[in-house]
């Protein structure tokens, strides 16, 4: 008889994987998880045990089975160029296009295509009341019928206003606004949206995964009230609301909060009026979180672009848009645009993630994460409506604080590399260039410290007519040495330095070596007289050696660059 295989490869119980764990993670099983910003685990291991007792799990939503639908944007361009832009978009096959008020005239491009399978979404500059009036003016034109356009008013006026509350109309004239969009599209008999809210705005304000979906169900709310004072009232909300969110690099992570997102969203929305299973069907957009595009190396932008597809098409969003990989310098290249379609088309079509309905449905680890996000944003939630809503909250101190403290927290894992940006902060092929002008100041982009970097490389040779460069002085051939060397080369290149030089000429030289040889590499090096900026890879010892600096892991990297710099005479400012 052959062996059975539960004899042959017994399945581990709990006791012998956490056995495991805690070897792997220096004596505790926990190491191996982490926590976000917000407090909320993600843990290292999840067992059924982590599904007892939740309110909600499995399938969330009832989306398309066309999904993941492929969305692009037409840029803020010159007509000709926002018109070719347009035409390849359509011959690669978009299926979902946001374009601007400004060229709503391009419609006549799509033809049939824009009062068919095509959803234009558009986004309007000035008063959303008059794009939508014009937008069903431009469809009545180009033969639109009363079942088109498809699409929706990509405008939030509450959310919209989280990081320009200053200057942003008074809440009583923003809700007659928005009451007035409902009443129109209402009255126009088409499927429209007449919202989406954009929780992109929190996410490129920096605001926490707990805090993007809990400001993202207040602002919810707030529409939703907007939307029964115009006769909105049942399933109709669920057809002509939409919301759009931010999604990172940090997969578990952003799962999760998507799927938090419409578990509440259909909470909200059953609560007024919509029945339970349509209200889980609720259009959920996802696009690349603009705060996670980087500058140094953007080629690395193509990566998390896969990364983001694959969290939206995992947690059953409708759409995703991704970031083209030069977005963040301000370029509009053909062949970035392709490339982005590229990611959509190959995890739909080769890797068929739009085969599955809610991917993650029942895994320990996703559903109890779910449910973590969710509570901790619904507590948010009732906090805001205990104070008048979002209406009367997102200028609130209390609420600027709470995000303040999360960017504190983000930036400083960023600045000291536990969460690092691979081609910026941590895996550097060449020496940080030159930085271009940042393009919306609003987003509290990730790689931002270490953009300084670049400039005070930048300014160095402009100063000097060189690049900073530095020398790894390697004293033998031990593990230690060379495991330092290759910490401090990468350290170097992520702070604009070439860590390649030579020592004549170098503005910096590194020790990378046992411990015991510091103090006798220190004293010979200073006994050559204080020329050049030293450094020792390691923590100060005690006593400490006669060196400038030293480069060790969870130092703030930023700002021991930043004193590296004002001592090559290069100071910030």
């Amino acid at each position: 008889m052959p062996p059975s295989p539960d004899t042959e490869f017994p399945l581990p119980d709990l006791a012998a994987w956490e056995a495991l764990a805690a070897k792997e993670g220096g004596g505790s099983p926990t190491v191996l998880g982490w926590q976000a910003e917000d407090g909320v685990e993600v843990a290292a291991l999840a067992t059924p045990a982590d599904l007892a007792g939740l309110p909600h799990r499995g399938v969330l939503g009832a989306r398309e089975a066309r999904t993941l639908v492929l969305a692009d944007e037409v840029p803020s361009l010159p007509a000709a160029a926002a018109e070719a832009y347009l035409r390849e978009a359509l011959a690669g096959g978009a299926e979902e296009l946001r374009l601007p008020a400004a060229h709503l005239g391009l419609l006549r491009l799509a033809g049939a295509q824009a009062l068919g399978p095509v959803a234009f979404w558009l986004v309007p500059e000035r008063d959303p009341v008059v794009a939508v009036r014009d937008w069903l003016a431009a469809a009545r034109a180009h033969g639109g019928s009363p079942g088109s356009p498809r699409g929706g008013i990509a405008h939030d006026v509450w959310l919209a206003t989280l990081h320009r509350a200053p200057g942003a109309p008074p809440a009583a004239t923003r809700r007659e606004q928005a009451r007035a969009v409902w009443s129109t599209v209402l009255a126009s008999g088409t499927p429209l949206a007449a919202v989406e809210i954009d929780g992109l705005h929190a996410a490129a304000s920096g605001c926490t995964a707990v805090q993007q979906v809990g400001l993202a169900i207040a602002a919810l709310a707030e529409h939703l009230r907007d939307a029964c004072g115009a006769g909105a009232q049942g399933d109709a909300l669920v057809r002509h609301v939409a919301l759009r969110a931010g999604v990172g690099t940090r997969i578990l992570l952003e799962i999760a909060k998507l799927r938090a997102l419409r578990l509440l969203a259909a909470k909200v929305l059953h609560a007024f009026g919509a029945a339970p299973q349509a209200a889980l069907g609720v259009r959920i957009a996802a696009a690349a979180d603009p705060a996670t595009l980087v500058r140094q190396e953007p080629h690395t932008n193509l990566i998390r672009a896969a990364l983001q597809a694959f969290a939206a098409a995992a947690a059953g969003c409708d759409s995703f848009l991704p970031a083209r990989y030069d977005q963040r310098r301000g370029a509009a290249d053909p062949m970035a645009a392709r490339l982005a379609r590229g990611v959509q088309l190959l995890l739909r079509h080769e890797a068929h993630l739009a085969h599955a309905e809610d991917l993650t449905a029942g895994s320990f680890a996703l559903e109890a994460l779910t449910d973590r996000i969710a509570r901790a944003a619904w507590s948010l939630v009732q906090r805001i409506e205990a104070v008048g809503g979002l209406a009367r909250t997102a200028g609130a101190a209390w609420l600027r604080d709470e995000i303040a403290a999360a960017q504190a927290r983000r930036s400083e894992r960023l600045r000291t590399r536990r969460q690092p940006i691979v081609g910026t902060s941590m895996f550097v092929t060449e020496a940080a260039g030159e930085p271009d002008p940042e393009r919306d100041p609003h987003v509290h982009h990730e790689s931002a410290p270490f953009d300084r970097l670049a400039a005070l490389a930048r300014r160095f040779r402009e100063r000097t007519g060189a690049a900073p460069c530095a020398h790894l002085d390697v004293a033998g051939g031990s593990a230690v040495a060379r495991a330092r060397a290759e910490f401090s080369a990468d350290l170097l290149r992520c702070a604009g330095f070439d860590p390649d030089a030579g020592e004549t000429g170098a503005h910096l030289v590194v020790l990378c070596a046992e411990d015991a040889a510091v103090h006798a590499w220190a004293q010979a090096r200073r006994a050559r007289g204080r020329g050049t900026l030293l450094a020792i890879a390691g923590r100060p010892g005690s006593p400490p050696a006669d060196v400038d600096f030293h480069f060790h892991r969870d130092q703030d990297v930023v700002a021991t660059f930043a004193r590296v710099y004002a001592a090559l005479g290069v100071p910030e400012g």
